[in-house]
């Protein structure tokens, strides 16, 4: 039975999926020198047939979502690293022109920036990326604090202020965004009923397969076929550290910013 393996890598976790539904094919192929031969006439066929058709159908139907629901969550938090990159160069770049006393405003979100940048985008080796981490975003509150204490003298100043502050809002709006996608995925449920579904459907596959190599090779396809459906499922969990991470080019520009 498929259980919570998902505390693995996810290629591991598909390579694990993609040997039990092997294993089923191969059980089908066992368990049909064992049947007597009246068990496996074409009434069985076809009656096989009809009825793991509804499971091939809800596993596809169910596959599907999961992978629609897999990559609108990428999409969005990509869309969300973009802005929170594109709300730290625009507060940086209003402090910035504020005058010297914004400085050790600018220096915190230079911090803050920087301690993201590693947490999204570990560089050690072992590390897993934080979507959220507490002592990075207390930044942020440092920050708005520091922007609110300035006495601007002029209606620029004033102006550039406001435009800072409310930079950081949406720093805060979306680096939340980007902590509660990592909880938005396909539950671990779903994987493993579509694992049980297949499952139940390769065995099939192979108790009725005819005994050549060719058939073999098919069902062996299929396999891998549906395995790296659900990888693709499997990724839309893991971001940013998964076989193809977000890029962090744009949080990477918006560091390099705010140092200038």
């Amino acid at each position: 039975m498929p259980i919570n393996t998902l505390g693995m890598n996810p290629i591991l976790h598909d390579l694990y999926i993609l040997a039990m539904i092997l294993a089923a094919a191969a059980c089908g192929m066992l368990v049909r020198r064992i049947l007597p031969e009246h068990h496996l006439c074409d009434d069985t066929r076809t009656h096989f047939a009809a009825t793991v058709s509804v499971v091939v159908t809800l596993a596809a139907l169910v596959m599907g979502f999961a992978i629609n629901n897999a990559n609108n969550a990428r999409l969005a938090t990509l869309q969300d690293l973009s802005l929170l990159s594109s709300n730290i160069t625009r507060a940086g770049a209003m402090l910035g022109q504020y005058g010297p006393e914004a400085r050790d405003g600018r220096v915190t979100l230079g911090r803050y920036a920087e301690q993201k940048l590693e947490d999204l985008f570990p560089q050690m080796t072992g590390v897993r990326p934080k979507q959220s981490n507490a002592a990075t975003d207390g930044l942020v509150d440092r920050l708005q604090m520091q922007i609110v204490s300035l006495n601007p003298k002029d209606d620029v100043q004033r102006f550039r202020q406001l435009q800072a502050l409310e930079a950081s809002n949406q720093i805060v709006i979306h680096q939340s965004a980007i902590a509660e996608q990592q909880y938005a995925r396909a539950p671990h449920q779903i994987v493993n009923a579509i694992t049980l579904w297949l499952v139940i459907v390769f065995f099939s596959y192979g108790l009725f397969a005819p005994k050549h190599v060719t058939a073999i090779a098919a069902m062996v396809l299929s396999a891998i076929a549906v395995s790296i459906a659900i990888l693709m499922i499997l990724e839309g969990r893991l971001p940013f550290d998964g076989l193809v991470p977000i890029p962090s080019g744009s949080l990477s520009e918006a560091v390099a910013s705010v140092r200038r």
